[in-house]
């Protein structure tokens, strides 16, 4: 199994604690339940097709493709390493 198809089956996956790489449509549908208070309850989560989230607030960042969240979360020497390359 990938990690985009684990991603793209589940919604979204914690590659790191407290941070999140998750589907448009994943946090779309949750972001109906968050509270009126939340920061990011009206944020435009469809201008990308995936999501960075943390758990601490951080501005949530749209990427293309999972490859490409991978190598933003970790950066290039890591995500090689987390992809066996």
């Amino acid at each position: 199994m990938t990690l985009e198809y684990t991603i793209n089956n589940m919604g979204f996956l914690e590659i790191e604690v407290g941070v999140y790489l998750s589907t448009a449509e994943q946090i779309t549908a949750e972001q109906e339940d968050w509270f009126d208070n939340d920061a990011y309850k009206n944020f435009n989560f469809t201008s990308s097709e995936y999501w960075i989230t943390t758990d601490c607030g951080a501005i949530p960042q749209g990427v293309e493709t999972v490859q490409e969240g991978i190598l933003t979360i970790y950066g290039i020497e890591a995500c090689r390493r987390f992809l066996g390359g």
